[in-house]
């Protein structure tokens, strides 16, 4: 499925960078009802802080694997580890991990839906954050009963809570995970239409269809070019990588490229919604060729 441009949650997402520029904070939970686009926040938050080379890990809960003992972070652990019967083993063993993988930063670890934790999955968790060995970006469906571990972090403990309501459906913002009713999934123009009529940084009457000429665009390498139209029609920088066929850091580094391009034009490019406008400024027919 086509996934569409990312757009009207900048004021949530500066929210979450500030709390992870907060030495006090070492976790954020977005708590919202189903089609709010909790998952999509935070995996775009996370591709986002993962451009400076921070260490990544994604913790997906399900009813599944909630009936199997540490089941969500069981990938956290050493390939070699066996089962041994000793919980407090496995808290230490991921604990050696995670701050292995962090080095001198904590490590982000994404946890989606961890109302679905199994209770040693949620307390691995817990102990990372409280340990600032990792920050934790959790995703809870609204009105769900938690683990106590996982409740505690905002209620006590270092982490933040965020609320998400519903965008409207006016034109003043977009569901990250849901088209609109009676719009078909492919209307991603529209959607940069709109966000474009709230973002100060894209000049009035640059509209989808008239590309600019070659002189007023910046020279792209193949690559760059790939890159760019991958990530900028939606895709995660990771799932952008794969398309590419390039690893992701690779591609941060021609994304990079593409922005430096941009700014040195005078043309803003360094959030995703500002690539996605110039996207549909440059080349409207590529939108969504992925």
């Amino acid at each position: 499925m086509r996934q569409r441009p990312f757009a009207g949650r900048q004021k949530e997402l500066d929210g979450i960078q500030s709390c992870l520029t907060d030495s006090d904070v070492t976790g954020v939970v977005i708590v919202g009802d189903a089609g709010t686009g909790r998952t999509r926040l935070a995996r775009e938050a996370l591709d986002l802080f993962s451009a400076d080379d921070r260490e990544v890990a994604w913790v997906a809960a399900t009813h599944a694997l909630r009936s199997i003992p540490f089941g969500a972070v069981a990938h956290l652990l050493p390939p070699d580890w066996r089962p041994d019967g000793d919980r407090l083993s496995v808290l230490s063993l991921i604990a050696k991990q995670v701050r292995e993988r962090g080095g001198f930063r904590p490590m982000l670890i994404g946890v989606d839906d961890a109302h679905l934790l199994d209770a040693g999955s949620a307390a691995v968790l817990s102990h990372l954050a409280n340990q600032r060995l990792a920050f934790l970006l959790i995703t809870v469906r609204n009105g769900a009963r938690c683990p106590d571990a996982v409740t505690a972090l905002w209620k006590d403990g270092p982490a933040r809570r965020i609320e998400l309501a519903p965008l409207p459906d006016d034109g003043g913002g977009l569901s990250p995970d849901h088209s609109p009713a009676g719009q078909p999934e492919g209307c991603g123009l529209q959607v940069l239409h709109r966000a474009a009529a709230t973002d100060r940084s894209v000049r009035p009457g640059a509209v989808a269809g008239n590309r600019r000429p070659a002189a007023a665009r910046p020279r792209l390498s193949p690559r760059e070019h790939s890159v760019f139209v991958a990530y900028a029609s939606g895709l995660t920088l990771q799932s952008a990588a794969r398309r590419v066929g390039v690893s992701p850091a690779t591609a941060r580094t021609y994304l990079e490229r593409v922005k430096m391009k941009y700014q040195q034009l005078g043309r803003p490019a360094q959030t995703k919604l500002q690539l996605a406008m110039r996207l549909s400024e440059d080349y409207p027919n590529e939108i969504g060729k992925r």
